[in-house]
C-alpha cells in the first residue's frame, strides 16, 4: 500500500536535494502538522517547525532533534542566524506582506547557510481552479515570485520549478505512472509556466 501524501512529500525533496539539509539545524516556517520535519528529522542535528497555531501531531513527533512551537511568520522568535537551513512550502502567499516573512527568514539564516522557498504556481490548472477559486488561496505567478525573492535576496537565487500533487491512490503502480506523466510534463518547455510549484534556493554569502 501506497500513501499518497507520503509520496508527494519524497518527491518535493527529491527535488530539492536533501544536502541541502543534511547535518544541520533546521527550521521550517509554516511545518503544519510536521510531516515534513519528520521526513527530515534524522538527516539534520535540529529540526525546529513553527505555526500560527498548534496542531495535535505535533506530540507524537516531538524528539529530542525534533520541536514545534506557535509563532507569527513576520516576527520569528529567534536570534539572528540561529539556523543553517530555513524551509518555507506554502506559507508566502497567506502573510499579508510577503516581503516582509522574508526578510525575518533572511533574519534567522546563517551566513552560508540555505534558504528553500517553495510556493504554489498560481497558472497550475489544477490548483487554480481547486485552489484559488475553490479556497481562496491567492497563489503567486511566476513572475511575482522571482520579484520578490531578487527584491529580499538581490539575483543570488536559483529557480526552478516542477509538478508534483496528491493522488487519491495507494497503488505503487499508478502512483509510478503517475510520477512518470509529471516527469514528462516537467520535461516540455511549452509548460513551463503551469508547473505546479515555483522554488527557489538561495545560498547566504558568508
Amino acid at each position: 500500500m501506497v500513501n499518497p501524501v507520503d509520496e508527494y512529500r519524497k518527491k518535493i525533496f527529491r527535488k530539492i536535494s536533501l544536502e541541502v539539509f543534511n547535518n544541520q539545524t533546521v527550521l521550517e516556517v509554516d511545518c503544519g502538522d510536521g510531516g515534513d520535519l519528520l521526513y527530515l528529522a534524522g538527516k539534520v542535528k535540529t529540526a525546529v517547525g513553527i505555526d500560527i497555531l498548534p496542531n495535535s501531531h505535533w506530540l507524537k513527533h516531538c524528539s529530542d532533534c525534533l520541536q514545534f512551537r506557535v509563532a507569527d511568520y513576520e516576527n520569528l522568535p529567534f536570534a539572528k542566524e540561529s539556523f543553517d537551513a530555513v524551509f518555507e512550502k506554502d506559507m508566502l502567499h497567506h502573510t499579508t506582506g510577503p516581503e516582509g516573512a522574508l526578510e525575518e527568514i533572511k533574519r534567522v539564516a546563517k551566513d552560508g547557510g540555505h534558504i528553500v522557498i517553495l510556493e504554489a504556481n498560481r497558472y497550475n490548472p489544477i490548483f487554480y481552479f481547486r485552489m484559488t477559486l475553490l479556497y481562496k488561496h491567492e497563489h503567486f505567478t511566476q513572475k511575482f515570485f522571482r520579484q520578490i525573492i531578487n527584491k529580499v535576496f538581490g539575483k543570488t537565487a536559483v529557480f526552478s520549478s516542477f509538478e508534483s500533487h496528491v493522488y487519491p491512490v495507494n497503488s505503487y503502480g499508478l502512483t509510478k505512472a503517475f510520477h512518470y506523466f509529471e516527469n514528462i510534463i516537467e520535461s516540455a518547455p511549452v509548460f513551463g509556466k503551469f508547473l505546479s510549484y515555483n522554488m527557489a534556493i538561495i545560498k547566504l554569502v558568508d
